[in-house]
């Protein structure tokens, strides 16, 4: 398994929102270094982004956040989703840490299949000396993942691939480490009637790089997506975190039952705050409707469940949705309500999961 020499210094919180990451900036992500993955598999496609940042952490690296394209803006979706393999863009903090997934990580198994991982913004191409078009190999099906075409092609050839990609449903792209080697496995496997095609002109490796969908990722706004927070602080200790662990929380009625008090105690808080600053505690609710679902979220979010945090991340209370510019007061609830979330936080912070 392919290792990622350790981070130093390690991270902390103050990675997740690197320079020019925050407030008006034209486009965020660029304060971000990206990687193109493919070839990973995930059963659960609402599950991909979480999986892919819990690979990344299992290999030391902080992944920020991830784009993966929908299925409106990309024909190829259609043949990922039968098959659950898929392809993303991911955004690290750092860039040693894009250069070394890179370098690490490249053909690296998850699952049971090679990962390619390349550039996120530069363009990187199947080169046509050395590479070959594999359209349909005996025993194995059109729809069959790069690996079986690869692996019967080295069987067939002896010769080693250095690079094996599906960049559209009928077309599997293998390259050899150089021209000799290309024609030797050309000729091989032209003896068994295979007939390889050599590709006329050089190809892209990656299916997208940044530029391609800069559009899409505007509109996906991926920064607001944050790693789940049992990630985040296994990267900030160090830890190593285990790749095949499905971290997503199934809590125990003892589990249940000590969130509620959580709840009732981050309420009481912000009843004592409201006090304390001369705020409305009903105008406090009806701007924040869903307050209580959101700390109960946090305190499952922090044993790991995994829709608690997408919640998180992505819930909206309606005067976020309704209104550009507040009033002083309303500022001040804004405040008050951020202030009992991270009072929820600092709370339930040392839960173990159980």
């Amino acid at each position: 398994m392919a290792k990622v020499p350790p981070r130093n210094p390690k991270y902390s919180a103050v990675d997740l929102w690197p320079p020019g990451s925050k407030g008006n900036v034209d486009f965020p992500p660029a304060a971000f270094f990206p990687v193109y993955l493919g070839n990973f598999l995930c059963q659960q496609q609402g599950e991909l982004v979480s999986r892919v940042q819990q690979y990344f952490a299992a290999k030391g690296l902080l992944a920020r956040m991830v784009f993966v394209r929908s299925a409106q803006n990309d024909a190829f979706r259609n043949y990922q989703d039968r098959t659950k393999l898929y392809d993303c863009l991911v955004y690290f903090t750092r860039e040693l840490d894009a250069l070394d997934a890179v370098k690490y990580l490249h053909r690296d198994k998850y699952h049971g299949h090679r990962l390619n991982i390349f550039p996120g913004r530069e363009r990187l191409y199947f080169e046509s000396d050395k590479t070959v078009d594999v359209r349909q190999l005996p025993g194995v099906t059109e729809n069959a993942s790069t690996e079986s075409f690869e692996d019967k092609l080295v069987k067939i050839t002896a010769e080693r691939v250095v690079c094996c990609a599906r960049n559209s449903p009928q077309r599997v792209l293998v390259e050899f480490g150089d021209h000799e080697k290309m024609m030797q496995a050309v000729e091989i496997a032209n003896q068994d009637k295979l007939y390889l095609a050599r590709i006329p002109t050089d190809v892209w490796k990656q299916r997208f790089i940044e530029q391609d969908v800069e559009g899409e990722i505007r509109c996906a706004k991926i920064d607001q997506h944050l790693p789940n927070i049992l990630l985040q602080r296994a990267l900030y200790e160090g830890r190593v975190i285990d790749v095949t662990d499905r971290t997503v929380y199934k809590p125990t009625r003892r589990a249940v039952v000590g969130d509620l008090h959580y709840v009732r105690e981050a309420m009481r808080h912000m009843r004592e705050l409201a006090k304390e600053r001369q705020l409305d505690v009903k105008f406090q609710l009806l701007m924040f409707p869903d307050s209580r679902k959101q700390l109960l979220s946090i305190a499952r979010a922090v044993r790991g469940d995994q829709k608690a945090e997408a919640f998180l991340q992505t819930y909206r209370a309606p005067w976020q949705v309704i209104k550009n510019d507040l009033i002083l007061v309303e500022e001040q609830h804004v405040v008050l309500h951020n202030d009992v979330m991270q009072y929820m936080r600092q709370l339930v912070e040392n839960i173990k999961r159980p």
